[in-house]
């Protein structure tokens, strides 16, 4: 079993396929390393229409220990994830939310999306599933199409008065990354 991930070129054609369907996506995970590392929350926003019209959102049990620092940064302990649904079960449901995104009919989007990807791909692969992750970088585009101090996802929130949520938790910055995509969107139409 293999995951594809490709980043795909911002074009004509990838902004039509955006304008239809998207999936934006986020972790929170027990550290920086995608090999020895686990995702511990994930947060996915179906857009149609450039519209959120679902939401995939959940903490997951890795059985991994997650660090103090990093508790620190997402404020998800120990404790929470015990109660927490278990990584097979959480795969076999996300996949199937993001059917489209693995069988090359949708585009996922994430902010620093290589890192997401990367983990993602991972744990994918290390749990038996296959498919494709085509996905786009609003890291990249907000790079590209503003001109900001610095182009961290809170501050191209502000930027476009996009509420902010709970800053560092996935189903939240799953929605601010959606967000920003389709304003960068409306930005380049007008």
């Amino acid at each position: 079993m293999s995951i594809l991930k490709k980043k795909i070129k911002f074009n004509e054609n990838s902004i039509e396929l955006l304008s239809k369907k998207f999936y934006s996506f986020d972790v929170e995970t027990t550290g920086l390393n995608p090999v020895y590392n686990r995702i511990i929350e994930i947060g996915c926003i179906e857009f149609k229409d450039l519209q959120p019209i679902k939401r995939f959102d959940t903490l997951v049990n890795a059985n991994q220990n997650v660090p103090h620092h990093v508790s620190m940064i997402n404020n998800i302990t120990n404790e929470m994830l015990l109660n927490a649904p278990n990584e097979d079960e959480v795969y076999y449901y996300f996949c199937s939310f993001i059917k489209d995104v693995l069988e090359g009919r949708a585009l996922i989007v994430a902010h620093n999306a290589s890192f997401d990807m990367n983990f993602l791909a991972n744990a994918l692969e290390r749990l038996g599933f296959s498919g494709n992750l085509y996905y786009i970088d609003t890291l990249d585009l907000a790079r590209t199409y503003l001109n900001l101090p610095n182009n961290k996802q809170t501050t191209v929130a502000e930027y476009f008065n996009i509420p902010i949520g709970n800053a560092h938790r996935a189903g939240d910055d799953a929605l601010v990354c959606g967000k920003i995509l389709t304003n960068i969107l409306s930005l380049l139409k007008k």
